[in-house]
């Protein structure tokens, strides 16, 4: 699913992230970067200590080059696409 879509995005912005492929190795934090930017989507790269609030809407990085996107809280648990 495309978290942009999740999210009501534009089109245009939907359009970008559904035609983009990743290799076997998925996507590193540069390449995800320069996706957000070709789609204009504004992004803030950071690094959450334990115990600290998880930003929502966010993309979280899993393990290296794999990531999920967290779209929504319903208390406490986060919904993860």
């Amino acid at each position: 699913m495309n978290v942009l879509a999740t999210l009501g995005a534009p089109q245009k912005q939907i359009k970008i992230a559904d035609d983009a492929l990743s290799g076997p190795h998925g996507y590193s934090l540069t390449q995800l970067a320069e996706l957000a930017d070709k789609a204009h989507v504004k992004y803030t790269l950071i690094h959450r200590e334990p115990g600290q609030p998880i930003p929502v809407p966010s993309v979280i990085n899993w393990n290296v080059h794999h990531y999920a996107a967290i779209t929504a809280v319903d208390g406490a648990r986060y919904i993860i696409n």
